[in-house]
């Protein structure tokens, strides 16, 4: 086992709002009061009796809910993680995202964290079969003027894997810099820009919005290419709330490939659970029987989702009581 790992996930229950999951942190908001609006031609399905219901329903059920911001933090000691890459090229765990100067774990790919599309140094370094090649050490990947060797520590074009890089990172080798400029807009294709990286929802921060952090406890994780691990979580139950938005703060996003949360079935009890809630365990792909409706999940690169204000996702007292967050580690 190696270091220890914390992912977060955040939920915002609202009396609006359908939730979104996402690493480290989970947050829920729920308002004082519920006014729906009339336009149920909004509803998106109803997958599972008492969680999606049509906006004529909620207009008779909704009344008085309020909105509520979980946050969920999980602890996994790991074995094993993404940054296996990071090692063949130099500085690849030392790279900063031009924004705000952060860790960008995912070198070669758009997202931050790793997945998703690869940026024009991820397309590059690929196409050299993964190899810190002098050709690849020598383009200029992004455009920006600047060659991948230079901003990554390796002017010189002389590293080799395992070795010190003789320079510290000066910039990102996939990522037009200065990103304001029209020729790095370009080159970006407006998939990077620092203006839009974080969840922009004003409705998180209505009146009567309230927050509430779950803790998943620290977990060894086996060393094996994916593990599931899972565990149950409560809803607050004093009394009904909607999820309103979502978003993630990764503590380290490394070890995580992605995580869902299931929404468990209206009516279902702690003691029929098949584990006890609050205490992790190893799962499949699918975990607790009782707990198979998908809330939402989330993926690098996702800051997370402010949801349509006619939209909610029903939990609390009378309606969803527990919930399964499965974490996906590789």
């Amino acid at each position: 086992m190696v270091n220890s790992k914390t992912t977060t996930d955040i939920l915002y229950y609202g009396t609006e709002g359908i939730p979104y999951l996402t690493p480290e942190y989970f947050f829920v908001h729920v308002t004082e009061t519920y006014e729906p609006r009339q336009t149920a031609a909004t509803y998106r399905g109803e997958q599972s009796a008492g969680i999606h219901q049509p906006l004529t329903s909620l207009t008779h059920s909704c009344a008085g809910m309020k909105s509520l911001l979980f946050i969920l933090v999980t602890m996994l000691d790991t074995a094993s993680g993404y940054s296996s890459f990071q090692a063949l090229i130099p500085n690849g765990d030392r790279v900063s995202d031009p924004c705000d100067s952060s860790s960008w774990q995912g070198v070669g790919h758009w997202a931050k964290g790793g997945g998703g599309a690869r940026n024009p140094f991820g397309e590059a370094f690929q196409q050299s079969d993964r190899v810190w090649t002098r050709a690849l050490c020598m383009a200029d990947s992004d455009g920006d003027g600047q060659s991948n060797g230079v901003e990554l520590g390796d002017p010189g074009c002389v590293w080799t894997r395992g070795a010190t890089p003789t320079d510290r990172p000066t910039g990102h080798p996939g990522i037009c810099e200065n990103w304001r400029t029209p020729l790095c807009r370009t080159r970006n294709s407006n998939l990077f820009n620092c203006a839009s990286t974080g969840l922009q929802c004003p409705a998180i921060s209505a009146q009567g919005v309230q927050q509430k952090q779950f803790r998943m406890p620290r977990t060894t994780i086996p060393a094996t290419a994916f593990s599931y691990m899972c565990v149950n979580l409560e809803f607050p139950t004093d009394r009904d709330y909607h999820i309103i938005a979502d978003t993630g703060i990764l503590d380290n996003q490394n070890a995580v490939h992605h995580m869902i949360l299931f929404a468990c079935s209206t009516g279902v009890t702690a003691a029929e659970l098949q584990h006890a809630v609050g205490r992790p365990y190893p799962c499949e792909m699918l975990p607790d029987s009782k707990c198979r409706d998908i809330i939402t999940g989330w993926q690098p690169g996702i800051p997370g989702f402010c949801h349509p204000g006619h939209i909610g996702f029903s939990v609390g007292a009378s309606r969803v009581r527990y919930a399964t967050l499965q974490v996906v580690l590789f």
